[in-house]
Formats: structure tokens, sequence, C-alpha cells
């Protein structure tokens, strides 16, 4: 439970919240492989790359919101 802001995130990451808010800002310079799970909310859209540079990011909400700036 709780809110979380990630910005520009350089590393993979995985984030896991029952209930609450994830903002994200991506490092435009950067390619990232969003995996975004929000089962009762919202939640912005997240590009998916193939590139094996791409940094992963993993974020799973069950009650709640991620969003992008």
């Amino acid at each position: 439970t709780g809110q979380m802001d990630v910005a520009y995130p350089r590393e993979a990451l995985s984030i896991s919240l029952n209930t609450g808010k994830v903002r994200i800002k991506p490092d435009p310079k950067l390619v990232y492989d969003f995996q975004v799970s929000v089962k009762n909310g919202l939640q912005d859209f997240f590009p998916h790359s193939r590139d094996r540079a791409a940094i992963k990011v993993k974020v799973n909400v069950i009650n709640g919101a991620v969003d992008k700036e």
C-alpha cells in the first residue's frame, strides 16, 4: 500500500503494490521494456521493446494506478 515515484530508472525494476499508485518518468534517452499490470484501476500506455539493451521495468498493482509522466 502506498505511492511510489520513479524518475529515470537506469536498472531493472520490479514493483508490486496491493493498493496504491506508481508514477514513472522514463528517461527519453534510454530504451525500456515495460511490463505493467493493473487488476482494478487505470494504467497509461507503456511501450515494450525487444532490444537486448532495454531496461526491464515490471509493475504489478492490484488496486490503483500506474501513470507515466
